[in-house]
């Protein structure tokens, strides 16, 4: 079954590295005296296996340069949190054994990551962190529009277009009269 025993001539069983298929086995101790002419069999103690959590991370996953106040998000009510950034971002709030949020400065551009890991209320730990993907652009150059700006009521012809340069998409537009 993959397992590793121990102390099973003890009054404890240890069992490591136990596998989601074996969730439910049965365990029973066989007492024999030291001359085996008596036995007895103990009820059953029934193994419940609980799975690895896999922690989820939520918040921006692009931003400009410099951005702060980026907030990232995993479960709620676990326990010793760990938190870590790439070499890109500062942590600026949260991200103690206690935070399921933690607050990034992001300082420099290009691929960047946030990561987590915790205990659950089962005791159990993600076998690795999740690690969480964001990208850091630097933040748009210029914007011009073009076209022609002219418009008749009702007509569906007319149109404006949005140039921007450089920067980190996806861009936010808002036209303002």
């Amino acid at each position: 079954d993959g397992c590793t025993y121990s102390t099973y001539t003890t009054a404890t069983l240890g069992i490591s590295n136990a596998q989601n298929a074996m969730d439910t086995y049965q365990y029973r101790a066989v007492l024999t005296t030291t001359t085996g002419s008596c036995e007895t069999t103990s009820g059953a103690a029934i193994l419940t296996v609980h799975p690895l959590p896999v922690p989820t991370i939520t918040g921006p996953n692009s931003v400009c340069i410099g951005s702060v106040g980026n907030i990232y998000t995993t479960e709620a009510v676990m326990t010793n949190y760990i938190w870590s950034v790439s070499a890109g971002g500062t942590i600026t709030a949260g991200g103690g054994a206690a935070n399921n949020t933690v607050t990034v400065t992001w300082n420099n551009a290009g691929s960047q990551s946030v990561s987590v890991n915790y205990t659950n209320a089962n005791n159990c730990t993600a076998a690795t962190p999740t690690v969480y993907s964001v990208v850091v652009g630097d933040p748009p150059t210029a914007a011009t529009l073009t076209g022609s700006g002219d418009d008749c009521f009702g007509d569906a012809n007319s149109w404006i277009r949005s140039v921007i340069t450089s920067g980190a998409p996806p861009y936010t537009i808002k036209y303002t009269l």
